[in-house]
């Protein structure tokens, strides 16, 4: 299709000698299928009409990568996908980072064939200095060819304050074995306590707000659950809660200190845990059923079974 390609525009020229056309140029667009063109030049003056014709060859990249996100912070990861297009059964793709960077961990050497290639993670580390950089991707193939592609990444100051509204974030949760816990609306910096027979009921309203809810696992260990988690151990009656169940990523990111909404995911990452033990002076990076990132800081905690009790200070955005 005509419309696959630029073309220059018409030239006006008086002449009277060989016209050099090596100026000239054609390009083909991202959308052209690949193939073999024939392309006609036409010149034309007052003693007629003259055509000549070539082939025009559209081809496929070797190699093609790209990525979601160009920015990341550090801790942070960028994920890369791409695609391949050689006649050999099979090539190696490789990556490196320009300027080196010892501290952004790169995908391992993959044998692909032709075709796309599944996602690769590059990994920053929160010590990874601010700054630009490209990750290379390269394809070396079994006749010995090497195609390269580079996908911009750029490291950037993580900025998103969690919110500690307005000092008014600090909890104390109990837990009664695996009959009775705390439920906690994270976002809402709200608790429901097992001091009282009717905390075990709730409304639909409530229920929807839930997040984590605090009870002693089947083993007598404080922990923290999503409600979905919790439903699946038994434990309060979560199970009958059905669709109103929170599914809330919950990972105990240890004694790190994590204030920004960058940090939280990058803590995350990739990771589902929906349930984690409570430990004095550890922390815990949230991602909510709403899409929202929190932080629990454990500022606090003692006991087992019957007696299981957490002091958190809650982040959240």
């Amino acid at each position: 299709r005509s419309s696959d390609f630029t073309f220059p525009s018409s030239i006006s020229k008086m002449v009277d000698a060989p016209y050099d056309l090596s100026g000239i140029y054609f390009s083909a667009k991202s959308g052209a299928r690949p193939g073999d063109y024939l392309l006609t030049v036409t010149a034309s003056d007052s003693l007629g009409t003259s055509r000549a014709t070539c082939t025009l060859s559209v081809r496929y990249k070797p190699l093609e990568a790209s990525s979601m996100s160009a920015s990341v912070f550090p801790g942070g990861t960028m994920s890369l996908s791409g695609s391949t297009h050689f006649p050999e059964d099979y090539a190696t793709l490789s990556f490196q980072v320009v300027p080196q960077e010892n501290s952004i961990i790169l995908p391992a050497t993959i044998q692909v064939t032709n075709g796309p290639w599944s996602s690769t993670t590059v990994a920053t580390s929160t010590s990874t200095p601010l700054g630009n950089y490209r990750v290379v991707a390269s394809l070396k193939r079994s006749n010995g060819i090497l195609d390269t592609v580079s996908v911009p990444l750029t490291v950037v100051e993580a900025t998103t304050r969690l919110d500690d509204n307005g000092g008014r974030n600090t909890l104390t949760l109990g837990a009664q074995a695996a009959s009775a816990g705390s439920f906690l609306n994270v976002d809402g910096y709200e608790a429901f306590l097992p001091d009282s027979p009717s905390n075990g009921y709730k409304t639909s309203a409530q229920k929807k707000s839930i997040d984590v809810v605090f009870f002693a696992s089947e083993a007598g260990v404080p922990t923290f659950y999503a409600p979905t988690a919790a439903a699946s151990a038994g434990l309060g009656g979560i199970a009958s809660w059905g669709s109103y169940a929170n599914s809330t990523i919950i990972v105990d990111v240890g004694t790190s200190s994590i204030t920004t909404k960058e940090g939280a995911i990058a803590a995350i990452g990739s990771q589902t845990s929906a349930q984690a033990a409570v430990f004095t002076g550890h922390c815990y990076a949230l991602k909510l059923s709403n899409g929202n990132y929190a932080v629990l800081q454990a500022i606090l905690s003692g006991g087992s079974n019957t007696t299981a009790t957490v002091t958190v200070d809650i982040l959240s955005e």
